[in-house]
């Protein structure tokens, strides 16, 4: 259903009664119910509708052709996942019309000639073919371009299996044009200079290579860019100063190279700046701290080098920075964040870089996500968390630290929304807090790689994965267990005593591993059929007696180590992938 309230939707059939509405002008019907009913073909006998909306209603089948007697219709909209076509004909009828709207509509069956019916259309100016039209043909010329009052295209989501369209730059009032997700291959032909008019260009996720036309940069009006995830092997010219208007920028793998050019600072309309997944090299200029309206910043997964600027600092507006995975190097203090005061999203792993602030600093934000996994943090834990209370995701692996987690850490994860804290292969030392069953929103705990000692208290109820493996823990296993477990990792530790028979009862465990420990006894023998468990390593423990009959009930089972022991290592990715 694609109802906003179905409870509030009007439902039934149209009534043939309505034919006496000689005069109608306006029909709006959208977002109701019409139970998959077909729509009524009198609804092409109003000589004087001018506006008709049918969408997202739940009519199904054919559009009825009569609907190109609307010979006054300027608006029509049919946006359905239901409704089918046999023919577009009867659209090239519709000379009034400037406004197209058919999205969903599956066109299959008209894809050979679309095109042609929509280019009788000299008055539309504004024509939506998107989410799953099923288009396959779009011709790469045509003999003659009817519509020169189109503002708006928008052509996402098809099956065109085609070149970029040379005919598109015969359009000179297009403002707007989308063809993202479609198939495009090949490269982008010269003509943008002609688009002066154009203000939002998007042709993400296609397969477009070779470069980006310089002309592109030239289109001054352009206030959206997005040409992500296609194969370009490009850089970015100097000429991308002169597009000031530009709001929002994203070449999200584009593999562009080079490095970023220093008139990226003329772009001061600029909130959003995505250039991730690329192959930049360079330092990042200081000029991106002139971009004062940005709110989101990333440049992560690149080639960069160098220093991170301080003039980043400038940067008052900012939510989101990402400048992780690259060879970034130097000191991260105060100074590049001291005016962040909005900052959520902090990202900057997987870089040589050093995080190193005051003992004392209060940092000016509240931050949701922080990603400092690889860089260096320690030896200290970090003190500049303890004023940050609405941390949901908490990423502090492989940082150097070389000291127990505070005891004021627990305590706001406790009283605070955290999901996820990964503070693994450290030298994180100390004991578990007592406060863990408290923490009702951690879903996934990774503390493997560290010098913890004593047992594990209350684990919380909504705990999805755990992982405490390479510690020096001890004491019994825990014996309640969340039902959501995902993969429980307790290998290479000192836990002693049985294995708890709650084990059997995790529906949704997909790895066990507990080896490498002094567990004894048996084998609990009630393993169930809808387990998902595809990997259980118990090796290297003190197990004795029988091997269950009820593990021939994992049908899901892939692995099963009863005697050496493996690296989790091989299977973690696939946990990885399975809780997603």
């Amino acid at each position: 259903m694609t109802f906003e309230s179905v409870e509030a939707a009007l439902r039934g059939e149209i009534s043939p009664s309505w034919l006496s509405l000689t005069h109608l002008d306006r029909l709006d019907l959208n977002h109701n119910d019409f139970e998959g009913s077909r729509i009524p073909a009198f609804l092409g006998s109003f000589p004087k509708l001018r506006y008709l909306d049918l969408s997202w209603s739940n009519f199904s089948g054919a559009i009825p052709p009569q609907l190109g007697n609307l010979s006054s219709l300027r608006y029509l909209d049919l946006r359905s996942y239901g409704l089918t076509t046999d023919g577009l004909d009867w659209l090239s009828r519709l000379s009034s019309l400037r406004y197209l709207d058919m999205s969903g509509v599956n066109l299959s069956t008209a894809s050979h000639n679309w095109i042609h019916a929509v280019n009788r259309l000299p008055s539309l100016q504004q024509l939506y073919l998107s989410s799953g039209c099923g288009l396959t043909t779009l011709p790469a010329s045509l003999s003659h371009v009817n519509l020169t009052a189109l503002a708006a295209l928008e052509l996402r989501d098809n099956l065109f299996n085609s070149t970029f369209p040379s005919w598109l730059f015969e359009l000179p009032r297009l403002s707007y044009l989308a063809i993202s997700n479609s198939e495009l291959h090949g490269t982008i032909p010269a003509g943008f200079g002609n688009l002066t008019r154009l203000t939002r260009f998007d042709l993400t996720g296609n397969s477009l290579a070779g470069s980006i036309p310089a002309d592109i940069w030239s289109l001054t009006s352009l206030t959206l860019l997005d040409l992500s995830h296609n194969l370009f092997t490009s850089r970015l010219l100097p000429q991308i100063g002169n597009m000031t208007r530009l709001s929002q920028l994203t070449l999200v793998h584009c593999s562009l190279v080079g490095s970023i050019p220093t008139e990226i600072g003329y772009l001061t309309s600029l909130s959003d700046l995505s250039l991730s997944g690329n192959s930049l090299t360079g330092q990042i200029p200081i000029e991106i701290g002139n971009l004062s309206n940005l709110t989101n910043l990333d440049l992560s997964h690149n080639l960069l080098s160098g220093f991170i600027p301080p003039e980043i600092g400038n940067l008052s507006n900012l939510i989101t920075l990402d400048l992780s995975s690259s060879y970034l190097e130097g000191t991260v203090s105060e100074r590049h964040l001291a005016n962040t005061t909005k900052l959520i999203v902090l990202c900057l792993y997987d870089n040589p870089l050093a995080l190193q602030f005051h003992h004392n600093w209060v940092p000016p934000f509240q931050l949701q996500t922080v990603k400092l996994d690889a860089i260096k943090l320690g030896p200290t834990f970090p003190t500049w968390l303890r004023s940050q209370k609405s941390i949901m995701d908490l990423d502090m692996s492989n940082t150097s630290i070389q000291d127990a987690v505070p005891h004021w850490f627990w305590k706001n994860s406790s009283s605070s929304s955290i999901m996820d804290i990964n503070l693994s292969h450290n030298q994180i030392s100390g004991t578990l807090p007592a406060s863990f069953e408290s923490m009702t929103c951690l879903m996934f705990l990774n503390l493997s790689s560290n010098m913890l000692r004593g047992h594990i208290p209350a684990l919380p109820s909504n705990l999805q994965a755990l992982d405490l493996s390479n510690n020096s823990l001890s004491g019994s296993l825990p014996w309640t267990l969340s039902p959501l477990l995902v993969y429980l990792f307790l290998s290479r530790n000192y836990f002693r005593g049985s294995i708890p028979p709650d084990i059997c009862d995790l529906q949704q465990l997909y790895a066990l591993d507990l080896s490498n420990n002094q567990i004894s006894g048996e084998i609990p023998n009630c393993w169930r059929e809808a387990t998902k468990l595809f990997f259980v390593n118990l090796a290297n423990n003190r197990l004795w007696g029988k091997i269950p009959d009820t593990i021939g009930n994992l049908s899901n089972l892939e692995f099963l180590h009863l005697t050496t022991t493996v690296s989790p290592d091989v299977f973690r990715r696939r946990c990885d992938i399975a809780i997603g």
